[in-house]
């Protein structure tokens, strides 16, 4: 099918994370695979406070009949006083996982159309008009997931004030 996922993507967790009041989004970068030699050296240049990776996948129902997507969301403090408070500034590995100071599994599950059809017929359907039925879903389902991001990142910052 004809679809830039990708850009969808990115527009739409950069527009989203741009409204979490607290972060203060300054760069946005999409990459498609990061290593842990590339995402050592992405932490090491950047000069944010904090750095917020969302590494996102989707996939089909076993049946076709819906996809799913998934948000793995997580943030590791970059700036001194950050590390000091976590406690992160203790280890030496700067991008360990046990440094991240959030994360948050996120899922969205959209249904597809498919009349009733299975097997190689609901593959049919699904490619009709250039698939679509299936772009919409991963649209919806990309708008909902960073709708997800968002309220839990706002209610992550709530629940540290309190």
């Amino acid at each position: 099918m004809d679809y830039n996922y990708p850009a969808t993507l990115k527009a739409s967790i950069e527009s989203g994370v741009g409204k979490v009041d607290w972060l203060h989004t300054q760069q946005f970068a999409l990459e498609r695979e990061v290593t842990k030699e590339r995402f050592q050296e992405i932490y090491q240049q950047s000069s944010s406070c904090v750095l917020l990776t969302v590494k996102v996948s989707y996939e089909f129902m076993p049946d076709f009949t819906g996809i799913s997507v998934k948000g793995g969301v997580n943030m590791w403090p970059r700036s001194d006083q950050l590390r000091e408070l976590s406690g992160t500034a203790k280890r030496k590995d700067s991008v360990s996982m046990n440094n991240r100071i959030y994360y948050a599994a996120l899922e969205v599950k959209k249904k597809l159309d498919l009349d009733g059809v299975k097997g190689k017929a609901a593959i049919d359907v699904l490619a009709e008009d250039n698939a679509a039925g299936v772009r919409k879903a991963l649209n919806e389902a990309t708008e909902e997931l960073t709708s997800l991001i968002v309220e839990d990142l706002n209610k992550s910052a709530g629940r540290r004030s309190t």
